[in-house]
């Protein structure tokens, strides 16, 4: 059994630019899409992982593995994932050895 056994989901991962709002002296994101289908495992942190984060300031709610891409996900970067949509917080290469890398993210819910 590989890794990629444990992938069960799909995402699509998508990068910002900055577009310059006609309307005022702010700037607006715009998302275009990057990595389109990647094979991905996403589940909820725990409490513990959850509260390390919180301690640093920093609101994370899902963590993401995924295999190697010839695209690098960036903590710039968005995840859309089964109708819902995650802001990446850290990308992590696990013991930096290139197998799979751990994202953490917050969900991101639209009112």
């Amino acid at each position: 059994m590989s890794i990629s056994d444990f992938l069960n989901r799909t995402a699509t991962i998508s990068r910002f630019t900055v577009v310059d709002d006609d309307y005022s002296d702010d700037a607006d994101r715009t998302y275009a899409n990057l990595i389109v289908g990647m094979s991905v495992r996403i589940r909820k942190l725990n409490a513990s992982e959850a509260e390390a984060y919180l301690k640093r300031n920093v609101k994370a709610t899902h963590r993401m593995y995924y295999l190697p891409q010839t695209e690098a996900v960036q903590e710039v970067d968005r995840v859309d994932s089964e109708g819902k949509t995650f802001d990446i917080v850290h990308v992590d290469d696990w013991n930096f050895q290139n197998i799979y890398f751990m994202v953490d993210m917050v969900e991101i819910t639209w009112e």
